[in-house]
């Protein structure tokens, strides 16, 4: 009877520790932020990220390739005027932060009323119009000397309106027609030093497209912490029943201890065999077309590809924990004195 109990709770064990193994082996690794940030900066996400945004910007014609403010600015000088703007560094640190709020969401009891995500534009807002600005002064500097004849022609372009001119004034101060064109203090001045990213998603309309942000944020705080609730339970349940293994073949210690390590040997050796099974199949899995076509979704692709083998990493060290107890154990009963006999009667 007891050794087909002991059979029952191994099965039970066998189950239950292969979920607890990997919840823990998730919780330990990917389930932080810092192995995220590890992850992006490993895979250059920012700098290609910054190229696929810009180009992205130019082909939805967001920007006119052909002109800006009327004047022709190619696309290579748009992209080095972005990246002179918001550089990898930048979104690095609003990506950091972004991540952190993330995970304090997730895994602490912040509400999104509580919480706060300023991003700083003040030097974004005072750059950008200087870097269009020293652009399309470069751009008129080099253009010729207007003739005699050409002077008259010149008049309908004092500000820039009718697009670049053919030629210029010898006396004319590039920097001085583009500031009047491009007036960069009403520009500057209808842009805030920072914004709230929380609050200003938080005033976004609800609707069926687009449901309530703050609604959202809830039911994925609650499902996180109940998963983590049903985790810990999950971790509770599958120590009680290794004890209880363990208790089924008192007195004897040498088979109890033999029972104990199959117990913990089974699910830990299951999920190492796992584990090395999966990481073979890493740099095997392809990803479609459309998600790799760019570099922003190649980096992508490095890093699901990184946190998967940081995962993995960590499930090979819980593993291997758990097959050092089970060893231990299976090696006591070898050491431990065999329970004596009591003397028979005559």
């Amino acid at each position: 009877m007891r050794r087909f109990l002991g059979i029952i709770i191994i099965i039970l064990s066998f189950v239950l520790g292969l979920v607890v193994l990997l919840g823990w082996s998730v919780r330990l690794s990917i389930l932080k932020s810092e192995p995220w940030k590890q992850a992006l900066v490993q895979a250059k996400i920012y700098d290609n990220l910054l190229s696929d945004l810009t180009a992205q910007v130019l082909e939805n014609g967001e920007f006119k390739t052909e002109n800006l403010a009327n004047l022709p600015i190619t696309t290579t000088e748009i992209t080095q005027a972005l990246n002179s703007v918001v550089t990898p560094a930048f979104l690095q640190t609003q990506a950091e932060a972004i991540l952190d709020l993330t995970f304090e969401l997730l895994l602490s009891r912040t509400t999104l009323n509580q919480a706060s995500l300023i991003i700083p534009l003040q030097d974004l807002k005072n750059r950008a119009p200087i870097v269009v600005q020293e652009i399309l002064v470069e751009k008129i500097r080099k253009l010729p000397i207007c003739t005699e004849a050409k002077l008259k022609e010149f008049a309908k372009y004092q500000n820039l309106d009718a697009g670049l001119p053919p030629c210029r004034p010898q006396d004319l101060d590039p920097q001085k027609i583009v500031g009047e064109s491009l007036k960069i203090e009403e520009i500057t001045k209808q842009v805030p030093d920072s914004i709230d990213l929380i609050k200003e998603i938080q005033k976004a309309p609800a609707n069926s497209e687009n449901p309530n942000f703050s609604q959202t944020i809830a039911q994925v705080q609650k499902f996180a912490r109940q998963a983590l609730q049903y985790h810990v339970l999950a971790t509770l349940v599958w120590v009680v029943l290794l004890l209880g293994l363990f208790a089924l073949f008192l007195p004897s210690l040498r088979r109890s201890f033999r029972w104990f390590s199959i117990a913990v040997f089974l699910p830990t050796f299951g999920l190492l065999v796992g584990s090395f099974v999966a990481r073979d199949q890493i740099g095997k899995v392809v990803f479609s077309q459309e998600f790799s076509a760019n570099l922003a979704g190649k980096s992508l692709e490095l890093v699901i590809q990184n946190l998967a083998s940081q995962l993995i990493t960590q499930i090979q060290i819980v593993a291997g924990l758990g097959l050092v107890v089970s060893v231990v154990a299976f090696a006591i009963q070898f050491v431990w004195p065999p329970l004596k006999k009591s003397a028979s009667k005559p």
